[in-house]
């Protein structure tokens, strides 16, 4: 029971991280006209969400 509450939370947190990620990603390609870093931002970031989400739940 606690293991399935610890991942629900686990993913909130992800999904809301990731979210704002990519709205800053956003913000960054389109009022700093910096549209390298802004994707590069968004790649690493669901980079980084896919394999922490997976070494949480293949622990």
């Amino acid at each position: 029971m606690v293991d399935i509450f610890f991942n629900f939370l686990f993913i909130i947190f992800s999904i809301y991280v990731l979210l704002k990620t990519i709205f800053y990603a956003l913000y960054e390609i389109k009022t700093q006209e910096n549209k390298s870093g802004g994707i590069a931002i968004i790649v690493f970031s669901i980079i980084i969400l896919t394999f922490a989400t997976l070494f949480i739940f293949l622990k």
